[in-house]
């Protein structure tokens, strides 16, 4: 148990995080509530793999890289552009294509 507390204990701060300049980009970009709340959400998703046995050193690179991936993942907008060749003329607005 010496040992998880150990780990647990060499786990960055968020504010120690949010101040590396690998998110500084994310921060000018999506705003500091944003990144924070991704980095809480790696944090935690660490922590959990550190207790669990699966994680067995702290990785400050690995949880920035996390960092990145998932405010990636949490800001791509749901709409995606993409080329209808069927021919058929779709629009969203007037109800179910034919």
């Amino acid at each position: 148990m010496d040992d998880k507390n150990a780990l647990l204990r060499g786990l960055p701060s968020v504010d120690e995080l949010i101040r590396r300049r690998e998110l500084l980009n994310y921060l000018e970009r999506f705003g500091h509530n944003v990144v924070s709340t991704c980095i809480r959400r790696c944090l935690d998703a660490t922590r959990t793999a550190l207790l669990q046995g699966t994680l067995r050193e702290v990785n400050i690179e690995a949880i920035l890289g996390d960092v990145e991936v998932r405010i990636d993942e949490e800001t791509r907008f749901g709409l995606r552009p993409v080329i209808n060749a069927t021919g058929v003329i779709l629009h969203t607005n007037l109800g179910r294509a034919p």
